[in-house]
């Protein structure tokens, strides 16, 4: 009996068809059926079960492959109230999206998106709510189109449409094309989305609550293009995406618990500990190519982002530790590579003389083991910097350093150690440095304009160290004033602190 109804729905459906060439096809494979037909029971209460069986499966396959045939015809109806001056109808160009996203076809989701994609872009953002509420006093549309039969078939969209339920076809359109936009990959969309969202004016009080949604989204999409990256199926660029996933972190990383817990965005793929790995590999991967500018600057947003100790959890507190590690290790690495060294040979025949020390800069280097020792969640990590710096710090050990530092390289070291803090800009002139009762020393001349340039003045300033933290050494100027005016010929050798 159920097989009856089975064919009698069939045949109803079938009725009902977009295209004529459709239904006739389903009506012709529906009356050559032995799918419950009555020879097909006399069979089976005659004890023929066997043969009952095989044409019932038979029979299966004819009606799997009717309802093929009229899923794509009503795909087809859908396609048709989407055209032309219906473009703005987004019911049915939900619906017709949706029925893409279920047929599931080795295309359909990319066509799935690009469908429901119309309501919401622009020709000048890639990302805009772009409906409008149905107007039940105007016809948004008519469009006559010839069915293949040639008969004529009237179009019309006549819904009215409440304010209420256009704003629930709105959340309900954005939750489905978020989850288009995740499924698909597509990382600038969904970018561009989250950005919109927060910052939208026109529908912020009904859309407010789904920008979590849409970060958590954008974090699951941007965690399986890195994935992709790892198993060497996707030719982009890691740098970008991990540069992406660590701006999520500055911006939203206090909220990560809370998204990771959505049922919308829940992905066992995408734990906290695997987004916190991946900001440890953006912060080795900037210390490889020495970005010590970059590392001071992701140093500094993690230092103001999380010092609220209410922001603050061990993930991130390990994320500040590495990020502050490896700022120092390649500000380190950057002023050893431009170090110059005297050969071993010179080193051994130099004589601290005055007359060598006026004609050198003389500075001895020595950096302590376990440079690498530290901040690593991954032991490969730190097999990858030492291996790529190693030989540059191998060569800071026990040496004198004692050859003329180039112009170039002297105003690199001099932009390297801006970083240190609360200092006021120093002048570029020959200086010495001297401990002066645990505080420093400089010492520098200058030119003397109203004797004509043919005096110096050498002018001290003392300058007080304190650490304030593990990543931060904080400079306070005590005094700065002229001690001496000498004549030109004059030069600083050495600074020394006496003790009277």
């Amino acid at each position: 009996m159920d097989c009856l109804i089975s064919l009698l729905t069939f045949q109803v459906l079938v009725s009902y068809c977009f295209d004529e060439s459709i239904k006739d096809t389903a009506m012709a494979i529906i009356g050559t059926t032995t799918f419950g037909s009555s020879r097909q029971l006399e069979e089976g209460q005659d004890g023929n079960l066997e043969a009952s069986y095989a044409k019932t499966g038979e029979g299966s396959i004819q009606m799997e492959g009717v309802w093929h045939m009229l899923y794509n015809d009503s795909l087809s109806a859908l396609g048709t109230c989407v055209e032309g001056d219906l473009k703005h109808f987004h019911k049915a160009r939900y619906m017709l999206a949706q029925g893409l996203y279920r047929r599931g076809g080795s295309s359909d989701l990319q066509r799935a998106k690009e469908e429901l994609s119309f309501c919401f872009k622009s020709s000048r953002s890639s990302f805009t709510i772009n409906m409008w509420e149905i107007d039940g006093m105007v016809k948004k549309g008519r469009r006559k189109t010839p069915g293949l039969a040639g008969n004529k078939k009237a179009l019309e969209v006549n819904l009215p449409e409440s304010s209420r339920k256009f704003i629930t076809c709105i959340r309900k359109y954005l939750l489905f094309y978020l989850r288009l936009l995740e499924e698909t990959g597509d990382v600038n969309t969904l970018e561009r989305a989250f950005n919109s969202l927060r910052s939208d004016k026109r529908f912020a009080l009904c859309v407010e609550d789904l920008v979590p949604v849409a970060i958590g989204r954008y974090i699951n999409a941007l965690v399986a293009s890195m994935s992709r990256v790892e198993s060497g199926g996707a030719k982009i660029n890691p740098d970008s995406q991990l540069e992406k996933i660590f701006s999520l972190f500055i911006e939203q990383g206090s909220i990560w618990p809370d998204i990771r817990n959505f049922p919308e965005t829940k992905d066992p793929e995408t734990s906290e500990r695997i987004l916190y790995r991946f900001l440890h590999q953006y912060i080795v991967s900037l210390e490889l190519d020495n970005k010590v500018e970059t590392l001071e600057t992701i140093n500094e947003k993690i230092r103001k982002r999380f010092k609220n100790p209410k922001l603050s959890n061990s993930f991130s507190a390990k994320v500040g530790r590495h990020a502050s590690l490896a700022w120092c290790r390649a500000l380190i690495t950057s002023l050893a590579s431009i170090t110059p060294l005297v050969s071993s040979a010179e080193s051994q025949a130099i004589n601290p003389s005055f007359d060598y020390l006026e004609n050198r800069r003389v500075l001895c280097v020595d950096l302590k083991s376990g440079f690498w020792s530290s901040s690593f969640e991954n032991p490969s990590e730190s097999q990858m910097l030492e291996a790529k710096w190693g030989p540059v710090l191998s060569k800071i050990k026990n040496v004198l350093v004692a050859n003329k530092v180039s112009e170039e390289n002297l105003e690199m070291a001099n932009s390297l150690l801006r970083s240190v803090k609360g200092l006021p800009k120093i002048p570029r002139y020959t200086a010495r440095t001297a401990d002066y009762g645990g505080n420093m020393a400089v010492l520098w001349d200058r030119d003397v304009a109203s004797t004509g340039y043919v005096d110096k003045m050498i002018w001290c300033t003392v300058i007080a160290l304190e650490r304030r933290s593990d990543e931060e050494i904080w400079g306070k100027l005590e005094w700065k004033e002229p001690v001496l005016e000498v004549p030109k010929s004059c030069r600083i050798i050495r600074a020394l602190a006496a003790t009277l």
